[in-house]
């Protein structure tokens, strides 16, 4: 069974790229005009934070169902559920507190598609992953 650091550190990684990608993708659309300019550093820390609420909080429900299922990487409905209801509040939240004005949305909306994009083409919660178990069966030979 993996520890909580190890899942928080994978979540936190996968979670870096995919705030990077929605960072680029808001400043992109600010570069072109269509919304109210934002800067790449605001751009950047907007998609962090968010990011590190959005993870932490994805961590801890992804281990909570691995220690009760016994299984390293269980498929589950709630995490599912919880990784694609989370980027849209936080996003809402921390672009309110941290950009305001009317890019709120725009920064909202890129940070949601580019996580729900991951989660459903990439991570994909709600399959378990046998081979996991198989690696780790091997690795105790």
């Amino acid at each position: 069974m993996p520890s909580f650091s190890a899942t928080l550190t994978g979540h936190m990684i996968s979670g870096a790229i995919k705030a990077v990608i929605a960072a680029l993708m808001l400043f992109a659309t600010s570069a072109t005009g269509a919304i109210s300019e934002i800067t790449l550093s605001h751009a950047l820390t907007f998609a962090f934070v968010a990011m590190i609420l959005v993870e932490t909080v994805s961590a801890v429900m992804f281990h909570v169902v691995a220690l009760r299922r016994r299984h390293p990487r269980p498929g589950s409905t709630a995490v599912t559920v919880v990784d694609l209801a989370l980027p849209p509040l936080a996003a809402l939240l921390f672009g309110t507190i941290l950009l305001g004005g009317g890019i709120v949305i725009a920064a909202a909306i890129c940070f949601t598609i580019v996580f729900w994009v991951f989660t459903l083409l990439v991570e994909k919660p709600w399959r378990e992953d046998d081979a996991a178990v198989e690696a780790m069966e091997k690795s105790r030979w």
